[in-house]
């Protein structure tokens, strides 16, 4: 429970979810958080991205939703990219 860091994640799938009690994807079952919980990675790399209260340095794919309390400072997409009114991105790239 709490806060959980990791350096670089590549999935096909990610879902980060306050509300929720634990990462879904490829690291269900492997980092679990609270609600108070945030994520901090340097890399985040998938086909479909879905975050809440995280920062991270990097974060790239296809269709990416960026929500409430992110903190992210380069976003880079092929398809789609949502930011919710409340999430910080400093740099975003079509590619």
């Amino acid at each position: 429970m709490g806060d959980s860091k990791v350096g670089e994640i590549y999935c096909e799938s990610l879902s980060v979810e306050s509300d929720g009690e634990f990462f879904n994807g490829v690291l269900s079952g492997l980092i679990s958080r609270g609600k108070s919980g945030t994520l901090t990675s340097d890399l985040i790399e998938g086909d479909d991205i879905y975050l809440e209260n995280t920062t991270a340095k990097m974060v790239r794919g296809k269709k990416i939703k960026v929500g409430p309390g992110c903190r992210i400072q380069r976003v880079e997409y092929n398809e789609k990219l949502e930011v919710h009114s409340s999430a910080e991105v400093k740099e975003k790239a079509e590619l």
